[in-house]
């Protein structure tokens, strides 16, 4: 999956609410090495976490439904925060491995 550029700004609800639906996440980069994805499906929105751990090497992770039709829990409904949240924590034990 290729980083989709210009950068969109996905803590904004609306934003997100007018991606259109596809196969490959929209990005958000965090850090270097973390990028935060949105993946606009014909029903709900879902994050994805991805850490990149060389030239065209990457692990990525499902965190939860975004919070565009259903209000955030913190579990399995993430605000852009609690999912960026998730997506550090990840981070953090892809930097053990």
């Amino acid at each position: 999956m290729r980083l989709r550029k210009p950068q969109i700004d996905l803590r904004d609800r609306s934003v997100r609410g007018a991606l259109a639906a596809g196969p490959r996440p929209y990005w958000q980069v965090l850090d270097r090495r973390s990028h935060l994805g949105y993946l606009r499906t014909r029903s709900q929105g879902i994050w994805i976490a991805r850490f990149v751990r060389g030239r065209r090497k990457f692990a990525d992770q499902r965190l939860g439904v975004a919070d565009d039709r259903e209000a955030a829990d913190g579990i399995g409904v993430l605000s852009f925060a609690q999912a960026e949240r998730a997506a550090w924590n990840w981070y953090a034990a892809q930097m053990i491995m």
